[in-house]
Order: structure tokens, then sequence, then C-alpha cells
């Protein structure tokens, strides 16, 4: 990973079926050649969009014909040039793959009628709801509709309408939105890219964003410190420039600072921070070496795959699989998807994920999954039905999908059974979460895993907590006039709680227990120091030591120290006297 810390390496570029944005692939001629008859990207090999099959070859750019979801072409014109065996036209829209987006902390998808709902971190107003407020359910995004593909970044999305403009929301920082402003201020509402009316496909970085023209030439806008933007120059822009040089595009990718993108010769082009196959800074596209037949691309925070004609999968960068060169990655061979983010995973027509990188090694089956999308330590995908299920770090309820959790899979709707857990209902499992059951697989957000009734989970249970003779609760504590002590709440000044201002116990001695704390002991139980021998008394003596005229009382910790048990009574020269 490139960068200090988690929140900066990671960008998700294209963490979902995005990054690279799924766009079918164009060819120059109706040729019906595997890198055409292959869909979203690849998404479904050899597949179907949502709009038609696409059996035949992609048209070059210039016509109106096109798919989309629903079939509706960017630009005008419902259409399915793929089953008419290589029919002219313009650059497809993004298939269904396009409709899931995961962000460093937040999720996106675009609904049915073509909205979008957002959950998850909202910090910096990615959730596009005209708050900052952050949550676990799906909520919609104000103002939005004909949506046909989304793309999540670090702390900001964007959307793609089916007129062919953007729309972006989130942290406005370098540029990022697109507005051809950079306010270094949340913005929480959906506002439009300037300047783009003709767009076929988008990608986010970290801080940067592409899109891809139905001329089959490239824009970027947005943090440029590592030339992600690919106009020659390290210059930040807040409305989007051409990348120099480029034509024939199909796809585009951006990573955490550096962007690549797919030609319709099935080349790719990279610029930005270079991995070692380049050895340099490139301010403008260079070619990938050795890939030439690729039918779909995805770049994660520090990585990139490629997934190729004849069904191998090259991958490269600083991240799984860490390779300064594209080395092919058996383990996501014959994916019929390939996404990338904090790391690489392959959707299989079987059902199941693969994953590479520690985070996730593996998820079994996911029956009915239709797309996947990975973010830096989250990942979720869609199932036929339109609902959810996410697994990973789930620090913000960007995995929790407004459902429940069990068996490392989030999202579980209302009424689904929860494997051995009992039923989903209202975000819980009914046989978890409650006094006694074992604590929820990280229900909601974060660490809440149990019910508000029994909120600390201790020993995989779940457990009241905060009352007196209880466990303390989250960050140590306890009910008012209660203090957490030795992790148990207890009230100062009875036997077990620390003592009150002038080692004053109610009824006891004021003892020095381990780590310098004065804690009471209840009358008639042993003193420490004494063997066991020296029983707390109503004086408030532990019987020959502690009170005054009688030696001090000896700890038993590893550290030895003296002290006096009765109130008001100092330890001098190992003899208890007067108070100082």
């Amino acid at each position: 990973m490139r960068g200090s810390t988690w929140v900066v390496a990671c960008t998700l570029g294209c963490a979902v079926a995005a990054c690279g944005g799924r766009s079918a692939r164009q060819e120059s001629s109706g040729a019906g050649a595997e890198r055409g008859g292959s869909s979203g990207g690849g998404i479904t090999s050899g597949g179907t969009t949502s709009g038609g099959s696409s059996s035949g070859g992609r048209g070059g750019s210039g016509a109106t014909a096109g798919t989309s979801m629903g079939g509706v072409g960017i630009g005008g014109g419902s259409g399915d040039a793929g089953n008419t065996g290589g029919e002219a036209g313009a650059a497809d829209t993004p298939t269904e793959a396009s409709r899931l987006a995961a962000g460093s902390a937040h999720t996106c998808a675009v609904w049915p009628d073509r909205t979008v709902r957002c959950w998850g971190r909202n910090d910096r107003g990615q959730l596009g709801d005209g708050t900052t407020v952050s949550h676990v359910a799906p909520e919609p995004v104000a103002g939005l509709r004909d949506v046909v593909q989304i793309s999540a970044g670090v702390s900001q999305t964007c959307v793609l309408i089916a007129d062919g403009s953007v729309h972006c929301w989130g942290w406005d920082e370098w540029g990022a939105l697109g507005d051809g402003e950079a306010s270094y201020a949340p913005q929480p509402v959906p506002t439009a890219v300037v300047g783009l009316a003709d767009a076929v496909q988008i990608s986010l970085g970290n801080y940067h964003s592409c899109a891809v023209l139905r001329d089959g030439t490239a824009r970027c806008w947005g943090l440029n410190r590592s030339s992600e933007l690919g106009d020659g120059t390290t210059v930040m822009r807040a409305s989007p420039i051409e990348v120099a040089g480029l034509e024939g595009v199909v796809e585009i990718a951006a990573g955490q600072d550096f962007t690549c993108a797919l030609l319709q010769d099935g080349t790719v082009r990279f610029w930005g921070a270079a991995f070692d196959v380049f050895g340099q800074l490139d301010t403008t596209p260079v070619i990938v070496p050795g890939l030439d037949d690729v039918v779909a691309l995805d770049a994660g925070a520090s990585n990139v795959c490629a997934r190729r004609a004849g069904g191998g999968v090259h991958c490269w960068g600083d991240s799984a699989p860490i390779a300064p060169a594209p080395i092919e990655v058996p383990e996501l061979r014959d994916a019929v998807q390939v996404a990338t983010g904090g790391s690489a995973c392959g959707r299989y027509a079987s059902g199941e994920i693969r994953c590479l990188g520690v985070w996730n090694p593996l998820v079994g089956p996911v029956r009915g999954a239709v797309e996947l999308a990975v973010g830096f330590q989250h990942a979720c995908v869609r199932l036929e039905d339109e609902s959810f299920r996410c697994w990973g770090y789930n620090s913000d309820g960007q995995a929790t999908a407004g459902g429940c959790c069990h068996g490392g899979l989030c999202g579980i709707p209302d009424g689904v059974a929860c494997g051995d857990a009992g039923t989903c209902a209202a975000q819980w499992c009914s046989g978890c979460g409650g006094e006694g059951e074992p604590c929820c697989d990280r229900a909601r957000a974060a660490e809440e895993r149990c019910r508000p009734e029994a909120p600390l989970c201790e020993f995989e249970t779940c457990t009241s907590c905060g009352g007196v003779g209880e466990p303390c609760c989250e960050g140590s504590s306890c009910e008012t006039g209660a203090v957490c002590f030795e992790n148990r709440c207890s009230t100062p000044g009875e036997p077990g709680a620390p003592c009150l201002p002038g080692d004053v116990c109610r009824g006891g001695c004021c003892v020095l227990a381990e780590h310098s704390d004065r804690v009471c002991v209840a009358i008639g139980a042993p003193c420490p120091g004494t063997g066991g021998a020296g029983l707390c008394d109503a004086a408030g003596s532990c019987g020959g030591c502690g009170a005054g005229g009688e030696p001090c009382c000896r700890t038993e910790s590893t550290r030895i120290e003296l002290y006096c048990s009765a109130p008001g009574v100092a330890c001098d020269a190992g003899v208890c006297g007067a108070a100082p």
C-alpha cells in the first residue's frame, strides 16, 4: 500500500465494478471477436448486458445505438447493437456491473429505478443525502434519477447519468468533484461536473476522477501531483482536462495516484505514479508491455488487474499480488468479474468469490451474486433479488447494508434466516445479541454486536454492564455514582472498590493493592501482606499491622510497598504513626 495510513492509501478508485466502470467493449468492426463478445468488460463471460446479449462485436464511435440498464443508450437511442452481429454504434453505456461502488468506508448502489442509495461513513458528505451524518442503512441520494453507472473514491462519489452528464458529491478536495472549484469542504449533494455532456464511463481514484467520452477520448480532473490526470503536467485541475494523445478508449480505471485505460485493440495505457515496470513518473500515457488481448480492466489502491480474452488474469502493483509488471494470477483465472480495492477479488459463475490479500483471503459461494465491488477493507456483492451481502471491516456500517450480520456476511434482509442465529429482524438476528446470547457478527456498525439491554460482548457472550457489580461498559464507563475498577463497576468506599478521599472506607480497611491503588477490604477479610493471618477489623487495623503504633503492612505485589490501613495514619520508618 502507498501512504502512511490506510485512509490516505485507500484509493478505491474503482473499487467497484466500478473502477473501470465496466463499460462494454467497443470494436471497430462488427466481427464477433471474443473481445467484442464479452459484455461489461467481462462481467459475464461471453455474456449478456441488461439491454440484450452482446454476441456480436461492438460498433465504433459515431452512432447513437448502445446498451445500458433497460437497454437505453446514452445520447438518445435505445438499441441492442450486440444482437445484430456488429451493427455500428457508439461506446455503450456501462452494464449493470457498474451499479455497485465501494469507497474507503462507504458503499453506494444504483437501485432498479435508477436512483442511488448509499450507506456507511458520511463525515465528508460522501453519502450525498444532504448531511454529514453516517448511517448503516441505504438512504437515497438527493435529486438523482436515470443513473446508469456509479463509482466511489476515498471520500467522494460520482454517477453517470443517461444523458452523458456526470454528477459528484463528497469531499471537494483538489478539485475532485470537477465542479470548477476546490472548496476543501464537504459537498453533501450531487453537483454537475462542468463541461461533460457525452461521457460513457467513469472511474474514481483517491482524489482524482476520469471519464471516457463517446468519441473514445478521455477526460480527468482533480489532484495531479503524480500526473495521474495524464495531461503532461502536475497541475491540479478542478474541471476536466483531456488526457494527452489518447484515442480509442473503451474503459478507464483510476487508482490511488495513477490511471489506466483499455483501448479498442486490447492494449492498455498507464500514466501517473509508476510501478517498477515503468521506472519513472509517466506524465502522459505509456503502453503496458505484454498485454494485447485485454477485455476488462480494474484498478484499486495500488494495484491493477486485467482480464484477458482467454480467461487469464494478469495483475501488477504494490498490493496483492505484489509485482512490478503484469503477472498471471492463477487464483483468478476464469473469473467472470475481477474487482480490485485493498485486494483483488474474482467472481465466478458458480457464485464463488476468491480474494487475494491478508484481510480477506477467501469467501465461499454466495448464491445469486451478479456483481462484486471491493473497497479498501470491505467488499459487497449484489444478488439477483437486488439485495446485498457484504463482508470485511465495518467501522462505519459500510458493510451492514441495512441488514443483519452473521457467519462473516452482512446485509441479510428482514425475514431471512441468519444461519444458526435465528431470523433477521430490524438489523438483528433473533438468536444473538440478547442477555446471555452469543454476540452477533458485527451487527450494525463497528463493535456494536449486542443489543442495548445487554451491550457488552464479553467472552463472545452479550451481557448487561455498567451497574454495581457488573462489568464496565465500553470506554470503562459505569452508571452514575459507580467507578470502573479492575473492569468491574463498584461504589467508592465499599469493599472491593477504591477508597474514598482521605483513605476512608464505609466499614473496613483501606489497603494498598497492586499498581499503587488503595482499595477497601471488608471487615473480616484478609489484608495484603499479612499472609492471610491479618484480618481487617472494625478499627481499620489489619490484625497486627496498619493501625497507629503498629508496623506498616507490606504489599504482596512484585513491587513491595508499605502502607497503613487506618484512616489518617501514615507509615513512617516502618511504623504507622500520626498523619503527616
